[in-house]
């Protein structure tokens, strides 16, 4: 099993990106300075740090407080930590 991403929830997107980037040195996928989302890669390895905007998270969870899937299972955001392998 290989850890693939680590996924943060931020309160200051933009100090959290220039310190992973700049401080850190790690490469942004995508160069979303104001987020809402942005992943990091390290020059070595697979291994990924994600940031993501606790605001716009926890209104996400908000809206799908309650629903349920197709087979009636209420429906649960996994994507904390992800594994390959």
């Amino acid at each position: 099993m290989e850890l693939a991403q680590v996924r943060l929830l931020v309160s200051d997107f933009s100090a959290c990106y220039h310190f992973y980037a700049d401080v850190l040195g790690l490469k942004p996928q995508s160069g979303a300075v104001d987020g809402p989302y942005e992943k990091f890669s390290p020059a070595i390895g697979s291994a990924g740090i994600a940031l993501q905007d606790r605001s716009m998270m926890a209104q996400l969870l908000g809206e799908l407080r309650g629903l349920k899937d197709p087979e009636g299972n209420l429906v649960e955001l996994q994507e904390w930590l992800l594994l390959r392998g």
